[in-house]
């Protein structure tokens, strides 16, 4: 940093950082191998899947489609008058209020 505390050298914004790059090349690759049972004792993910418990399977299912389905979320709903008002509503008020 400088004597201003601006920052000075390092990355610049938007630069991928290399180490985290290469890892999660190094990952994904494993992961791939994996998956595809690319090895030829056939010792992957589907053999290591049908030796599970038929409760263990349901439970990595569960945990596996987070990563391809969204997790609902819980939506808070306002139920005072207020938020009965329509958008015109809200509207007209608040030109008034800026109005004044």
């Amino acid at each position: 940093m400088d004597k201003n505390g601006n920052k000075t050298g390092g990355r610049k914004k938007g630069t991928p950082n290399k180490v985290t790059t290469k890892v999660k090349d190094v990952i994904e690759g494993i992961v791939s191998n994996y998956m595809m049972e690319s090895n030829p004792k056939k010792e992957g993910f589907i053999a290591d899947f049908g030796r599970l418990e038929p409760k263990e399977r349901v439970d990595a299912i569960i945990k596996l489609a987070a990563f391809i389905a969204p997790k609902p979320q819980s939506v808070a709903i306002d139920a005072t008058p207020e938020a009965k008002k329509t958008i015109e509503d809200q509207l007209a008020q608040l030109s008034k209020e800026n109005d004044v």
